[in-house]
């Protein structure tokens, strides 16, 4: 099973306040559940290039059963207070088996997240429709991200300790042809954003991904 299909962080990862440096790393232990199967990972996220406009980083999961090794490169765009992600990251694991052949036929391919989230606020909902062509067929996709609020303090206590929390969540919902995909993602973040823990849950409210912070360097 190749990671690219089956994972993805949402943007709350990128989300930083103060500016990251290059280098700067954020270990990660990964639970995914699938079919009840479970399977854990490791992800070390890392800061690889910082301009005056853009903030690019790697995220490296390591399979701890099976020791298979998958990394990608994201680049977020930052202007004022606001980080700008394409939509599609979002939803990469999703598209995968389309490659390249992908058309975008209306809405945008962009996505705000607050660099500082430290205020309960509701975010602009992102809509993108695509049309995946190949020789034999012809797919429309539309992407959507909605619901998007920002809450107050909430404490969490993880293994690298306990905080007082800015909570968020969002909804993604990719309708694929005549199949609908439903994610509700919770992120939970300290006083300078850093995401301390990701939930991604089904519409029935089932947590089959979450995210923890173990380490920071």
């Amino acid at each position: 099973m190749s990671l690219v299909m089956v994972l993805g962080l949402s943007a709350c990862v990128q989300n930083s306040k103060p500016k990251p440096k290059v280098g700067d790393k954020k270990f990660y232990d990964v639970i995914y559940t699938m079919d009840d199967t479970i399977k854990k990972l490791s992800l070390v996220v890392e800061i690889m290039e910082v301009t005056d406009s853009t903030v690019t980083s790697s995220q490296t999961y390591t399979y701890l059963d099976s020791g298979e090794i998958i990394s990608n490169l994201y680049t977020s765009k930052i202007e004022g207070e606001y980080t700008e992600l394409p939509l599609k990251s979002l939803f990469a694991k999703h598209l995968a088996s389309f490659g390249d052949n992908l058309e975008i036929v209306e809405g945008s391919n962009t996505i705000k997240y607050l660099n500082d989230m430290s205020e309960s606020t509701t975010l602009e909902p992102a809509r993108l429709v695509l049309k995946a062509v190949s020789d034999t067929t012809e797919v429309m996709i539309e992407l959507a991200v909605k619901d998007r609020n920002v809450y107050g303090s909430e404490k969490i206590t993880i293994p690298v300790g306990t905080f007082d929390c800015v909570k968020f969540s969002e909804t993604h919902i990719a309708e694929i042809g005549d199949n609908e995909i439903f994610t509700k993602i919770t992120c939970w973040y300290d006083k300078d954003s850093n995401l301390l823990r990701q939930t991604d849950s089904s519409k029935d409210g089932k947590v089959y991904y979450e995210v923890i912070l173990t380490k920071m360097e």
